[in-house]
């Protein structure tokens, strides 16, 4: 099995040596996501390294937090401060169906943490709870507009978090059109953040959605 997993990371590996800048306000995907549904996803190696990461695999999420954090570590600032954060995977209103494991954003946020240079001023916290349940899965609904409407309203950031001034990296797994990360950029704005840079292990292949800004 570890050497399918390993297999899985052959030619995957991003070259962090293009240093450059990233932006609060934006959402950066490191690579793409085609659905198992499609036949080319068993073509991208990186595709099914983000179903593996969806399915909870241990290997395979400290390796990918290792090439994320590779890339931030040239492109974060070194003089500022950040702190990690990532979209909340379940919502506490409903502890019935709360799942005793972490949610994938959770551990892909930790591994990328844990392996982050000493050079970089960087913390990882817990900032954001889903205040209540959407109305359906994201991957249900028709269109940009109704992804955006049916997760309004869903994230709030917690009481008490430390967040005014600070420059937050929010951080998930797959992202399609944005709505999720848009929704709790917004929360953390309005609970103080100097500013949220989204990132994403990936951005979902999908021809009947607009690319999302990276």
């Amino acid at each position: 099995m570890q050497d399918n997993r390993r297999s899985l990371m052959m030619g995957c590996s991003l070259d962090p040596s293009d240093a450059g800048c990233i932006h609060p306000g934006k959402i950066y995907a490191f690579g793409p996501y085609i659905p198992c549904s499609m036949v080319e996803h068993w073509n991208s190696s990186w595709s099914q390294m983000v179903l593996q990461v969806k399915r909870h695999d241990a290997w395979i999420i400290m390796n990918v937090g290792q090439v994320l954090a590779a890339h931030l570590d040239c492109w974060l600032d070194t003089v500022r401060h950040y702190v990690l954060t990532y979209v909340p995977g379940c919502c506490p209103v409903r502890p019935q169906v709360v799942r005793e494991r972490d949610c994938t954003a959770k551990k892909l946020a930790t591994a990328i943490f844990e392996h982050l240079g000493d050079t970089k001023s960087a913390e990882l916290d817990d900032l954001l709870v889903q205040a209540r349940p959407k109305a359906k899965k994201q991957r249900r609904c028709a269109n940009i507009k109704e992804r955006q409407s049916n997760v309004l309203g869903c994230y709030v950031a917690k009481h008490g978090a430390q967040i005014t001034g600070r420059t937050v990296i929010l951080v998930d797994d797959v992202v399609t059109t944005g709505a999720t990360m848009r929704e709790c950029e917004s929360a953390l704005m309005h609970a103080g953040a100097f500013g949220v840079i989204g990132i994403a292990m990936a951005r979902t292949v999908r021809s009947r959605f607009a690319a999302v800004s990276a």
